[in-house]
C-alpha cells in the first residue's frame, strides 16, 4: 500500500486553484501566545493549526497556504499556525479560547503526533466536537484529487460546528501507515481510551471506502467522494471508545496480499508493539450501501453543540421484544429508531420519538436485531447496538411426563405436544 502510493509524483505545491485562494493570507508569525490568541467566545471564529501538521503553498511545513488553513479561511475563520515550540508553549486556558484546533496532513507524514507532548495541556480544553481521519487528504489533493478537498473540508466544518466549544480536528494522515497489525497510538490515548488502530486494508478501486449513515448525516459525503484515491487509508480502527461514532468505513475483504504476508512474518519474529492478530474489526461496521469494514473516520460529538447527540445507547432484549434507551444532549429534540436485522441490514421499520426509549415488538428470537438511533434532521450522528439471539423455554407434555426445553428456537422432540 506504501510503496504504490510512492510512486505518485510528490507536489511541491498545491495546485493552482489552492494557491491563488492562500493568497493574502495573514498568519501570526511570531509567538501565538499573548495577544496573538484569538477567543471564539467573542465572537469570531477563530482555529489554531499545528504548524509541523501541514504544509504551505509553498511545500514548506509549518507554512502559510496549507489545504487546512485555505478551507477554514474560505469558511470565515482567522487561522493563527503554531509552530511545535509555541503549540508547547501554550496553555489550557489559551487553547481553549479557540473554537477550532487542527493536526493536519502533512501529505502523508507523521509529524502531526507529535503534537502529543503536551496533550495533557490542550485536550483537557477540548469540550465540543472531535474528528480523528486516518487518511491524508492534503496530500491527494496535492496530486490532483479534488474528491480530497470536500473530504478535508467536510470533516472539517463538522469539527469546527459546535460554536460555543474548542473542537478538534486529528489527521493521522501516514503515521500508522505500516502498522499492520493492531496498534495503540500515544495521541488517541490521550484523547481517550479505547482506541487501537492498524493500516492492512487498500482502496484502490472504487467503492471499497463509503459513509455510515452517521458519516452522511454528518459529513454530506458519498462512496464515490471517498474511493478511488489510490491508496487514501492509511489507518483504520479496530477499536474505538463506545462514545466515538463510525463516520466512514474501509472494506476489510480488502486486505492487501503483501501486508498479509508482511505481517505474518512480523508476528513470527516478534510480538513487540503488536496487539493480537490482523487488523480486523468484527462485526464489522455497515456503510449506507451495506458495505462492511472497519471504520477510517470516527467522531464524537459535543453535548453542548449538537442538541440530538445520542450517547450510552443499551438495548434490552425479551424473547419478542427489543427496547432501546439512550441519554441525549440537553437542547435535543426528537429521535429516529431503525430496527436492524443481523448485524447491517437496515429494516424498514422506524420509530420516531422525543423521549429516549422506542420498543420494537413480535421478533424472532432465533435472529440477531440491532437498533440504530440518531437525531431527527441529522441533529448529531447515529449510534448503534446490537443484540444476539435469546435462548427461550417452552413446556413439552408426553403422556403424563412434562419436560420443559431451553434454547434458540426450541422445539419439543418427536411424539411431544408443546403445551406452552
Amino acid at each position: 500500500m506504501g510503496t504504490r502510493k510512492r510512486t505518485w509524483a510528490r507536489a511541491v505545491a498545491l495546485s493552482a486553484t489552492l494557491s491563488l485562494l492562500a493568497l493574502g493570507v495573514v498568519v501570526s508569525g511570531g509567538p501565538v501566545a499573548g495577544g496573538a490568541v484569538r477567543a471564539h467566545q467573542t465572537g469570531g471564529r477563530s482555529a489554531l493549526i499545528y504548524g509541523p501538521s501541514v504544509i504551505g503553498s509553498n511545500g514548506i511545513s509549518g507554512a502559510s497556504g496549507s489545504l487546512e488553513q485555505t478551507i477554514l479561511q474560505s469558511e470565515g475563520y482567522s487561522v493563527t499556525i503554531a509552530t511545535a515550540s509555541q503549540w508547547d508553549a501554550l496553555t489550557s486556558a489559551q487553547f481553549a479560547s479557540y473554537q477550532l484546533l487542527v493536526i493536519g496532513d502533512p501529505r502523508c507524514g507523521s509529524a502531526g503526533i507529535n503534537a502529543a507532548t503536551n496533550e495533557s495541556t490542550w485536550m483537557p480544553a477540548v469540550n465540543g466536537n472531535v474528528i480523528v481521519i486516518g487518511s491524508d487528504p492534503a496530500y491527494h489533493y496535492a496530486n490532483g484529487n479534488n474528491n480530497a478537498y470536500a473530504t478535508a473540508q467536510a470533516a472539517l466544518a463538522y469539527a469546527g460546528s459546535n460554536p460555543t466549544a474548542t473542537n478538534l480536528y486529528l489527521d493521522l494522515s501516514c503515521a500508522y501507515q505500516y502498522s499492520y497489525y493492531q496498534t495503540s497510538s500515544a495521541i488517541l490515548d490521550g484523547i481517550e481510551s479505547g482506541f487501537l488502530v492498524g493500516s492492512a486494508h487498500a482502496n484502490s478501486d472504487a467503492n471499497t471506502t463509503d459513509v455510515t449513515a452517521a458519516g452522511a448525516s454528518a459529513l454530506g459525503l458519498t462512496a464515490a467522494q471517498l474511493s478511488g484515491w489510490n491508496y487514501s487509508v492509511d489507518e483504520d480502527f479496530t477499536a474505538w471508545p463506545a462514545d466515538f461514532t463510525p463516520l466512514a468505513v474501509v472494506q476489510y475483504a480488502q486486505v492487501v496480499p503483501e501486508i498479509q504476508s508482511y505481517a505474518r512474518r512480523a508476528h513470527a519474529v516478534t510480538s513487540n508493539g503488536l496487539v493480537g492478530g490482523p487488523t480486523m474489526c468484527p462485526p464489522g461496521v455497515a456503510s449506507v450501501t451495506g458495505l462492511v469494514g472497519c471504520p477510517y473516520i470516527l467522531a464524537r460529538a459535543g453535548a453542548a453543540g449538537l442538541g440530538g447527540r445520542v450517547s450510552d445507547l443499551t438495548l434490552t432484549r425479551t424473547v419478542t421484544t427489543l427496547t432501546a434507551t439512550w441519554q441525549a444532549g440537553s437542547a435535543r429534540g426528537s429521535f429516529v429508531c431503525t430496527l436492524l436485522y443481523g448485524y447491517h441490514d437496515p429494516s424498514t421499520f422506524t420509530v420516531r420519538t422525543t423521549g429516549t426509549q422506542c420498543s420494537f415488538y413480535s421478533l424472532n428470537p432465533a435472529i440477531s436485531y440491532g437498533v440504530a438511533v440518531a437525531g431527527d434532521a441529522g441533529a448529531g450522528p447515529t449510534s448503534s447496538a446490537f443484540a444476539g439471539p435469546v435462548r427461550s423455554t417452552i413446556t413439552c407434555r408426553r403422556g403424563g411426563h412434562v419436560r420443559h426445553v431451553t434454547g434458540v428456537n426450541p422445539r419439543c422432540p418427536a411424539r411431544w405436544r408443546l403445551v406452552s
